[in-house]
């Protein structure tokens, strides 16, 4: 019966997954991974899509605010097709507008909260955001979800489309699926969250939370009663220590780099500067404070094929590389080959890309195995994890690759590697500052973006350690990289 239903799902997908994509997939794996490779081909094909509105009995999933989710658009934080008021007369384009501008209130940010109020977009109103003066993540933490509870009471109960809907969803569970952001989502995309049980869900859902307690207030009054949101003048809070950070609410930025608040520091009072955002939006002014000590440079390495953009990556190298900031060397480091499972060989564009030869990963233990020795080498290293702080460079190692291979394959994610610093944002940092043109392409917005790691190198004037592709040798290069950053200008930017 197991195996007729696998049958009958795998011809599903076939029929329904373009052609294209399909050959692509098979084209380096062996028949009998296939009614396998089709089933997660079928997911992921949709994966990087946000979801429609996934309704069962008892569980409603969603995420996104584009056409492609329907109704449950609304959902949405980033939604801005119900604009509200609050009790000053204030007008908010979104409820992230106003969970952020509450954000600043929290904090005594006045000027801030005008700026989050007149940004143009959701998005900008996060960046914002984040750029709060006198930020503490602990005190925010313990008020965030009765701010939000606050913004979207106010967008649903003054916008009757998205009301009714909201209260058409009865008794169920309401579930933000988003494969990015494990404090407000799940961190599971709709496909995985299937496929895994409720109780292995690694998120913790806190958006959810608050539309289902949104929803119990509107149920018990009339249409004619509006629910009452109270408004309170708040102290300013002093932030004095970086502390374990909770992602700000809601689904992802147009490109989707970074979809949960930035796991960011107090801002130095010696630096104070709005601007300029950083490749996805973050403030990137904000320095690293004195419980951080160590940094652990992160560089996967993973199956592709040429030209293919929706491989099913699978990690095959995975090295770590611990660092004491404001010295050159590092002190420990891990280096594993990982042997992939769905698509177990590898192309030869792969080989030439990285350098790892098929005998060395069919060699080498899976990456639930590399896991666990990862975790067992964290533990025996001479520092507390509190004062460690990844570092990767772009946001594809710890924000896509990792997870996404850890919900297909339903493997506990290091809780370790769950924040991260990407070193592209403090590189344009420290080249704006010192240079008037700064080094790196400029966006059509204007904010300037960061090269490729050899870029990084060749600015520094630091030499290429290893081969490039190779994980451990871009570890080194990494490694370098923000040991000269942080040498030149004692700061490096948490996400």
């Amino acid at each position: 019966f197991y195996y007729a239903c696998e049958i009958l799902y795998s011809a599903q997908v076939l029929i329904t997954l373009p052609l294209s994509s399909f050959i692509n997939r098979v084209r380096a794996v062996s028949w009998t991974g296939l009614w396998g490779l089709c089933a997660r081909s079928g997911e992921e094909h949709t994966k990087d899509t946000p979801v429609q509105m996934e309704k069962t009995d008892d569980v409603l999933l969603f995420w996104g605010h584009g056409k492609n989710s329907g109704e449950a658009a609304c959902l949405s934080n980033f939604f801005e097709g119900t604009p509200f008021v609050d009790g000053r007369g204030r007008q908010f384009r979104s409820s992230e507008h106003h969970f952020m501008a509450a954000k600043a209130e929290q904090f005594g940010d006045g000027g801030m909260v005008d700026q989050i109020i007149a940004a143009p977009n959701p998005r900008r109103a996060k960046a914002l955001g984040r750029c709060v003066a006198n930020f503490d993540d602990a005190t925010w933490s313990a008020v965030s979800r009765d701010r939000m509870f606050d913004a979207c009471l106010l967008k649903f109960s003054q916008n009757p489309r998205a009301r009714n809907f909201l209260l058409s969803t009865g008794d169920a569970l309401l579930v933000e699926a988003s494969p990015y952001d494990s404090v407000w989502g799940i961190g599971l995309s709709a496909a995985d969250a299937r496929r895994m049980p409720r109780e292995q869900w690694p998120g913790t859902n806190w958006l959810g939370e608050v539309l289902m307690r949104v929803r119990s207030t509107l149920a018990n009054h009339t249409d004619d009663a509006q629910p009452h949101v109270a408004t309170s003048t708040v102290r300013p809070a002093r932030a004095t220590q970086v502390s374990e950070a909770a992602p700000a609410a809601d689904g992802p930025p147009a490109r989707r780099d970074g979809p949960d608040e930035s796991l960011m520091a107090t801002p130095s009072p010696s630096i104070r500067s709005p601007g300029p955002f950083g490749e996805d939006g973050t403030c990137p002014w904000q320095t690293v404070r004195d419980a951080i000590t160590h940094i652990l440079v992160i560089d996967f390495e993973a199956t592709c094929d040429r030209g293919v953009r929706n491989w099913p990556h699978e990690i095959i190298e995975f090295p770590a590389l611990l660092l004491r900031l404001g010295q050159s060397r590092p002190e420990a480091e891990f280096a594993r080959f990982v042997r992939p499972i769905e698509c177990p060989t590898l192309t030869d564009f792969c080989t030439e890309l990285t350098s790892i030869t098929q005998a060395q990963v069919d060699a080498a233990e899976p990456l639930e195995k590399v896991l666990s020795e990862f975790r067992q080498w964290v533990a025996s290293l001479p520092v507390q994890p509190e004062a460690i702080m990844p570092v990767t460079c772009g946001d594809w190692d710890l924000k896509t690759a990792l997870p996404r291979e850890c919900a297909r394959k339903q493997i506990a994610l290091p809780d370790i590697l769950r924040k991260w610093m990407n070193i592209k944002h403090t590189f344009v940092q420290v080249t704006n500052n010192e240079a008037e043109h700064g080094v790196g392409k400029r966006r059509a917005d204007g904010v300037r973006k960061a090269p490729g790691m050899a870029g990084m190198l060749a600015a520094l004037g630091l030499p290429l350690i290893g081969r490039h592709h190779r994980g451990i040798d871009d570890a080194r290069n990494i490694a370098a990289i923000a040991s000269e950053l942080h040498a030149r200008h004692q700061m490096l930017t948490l996400r």
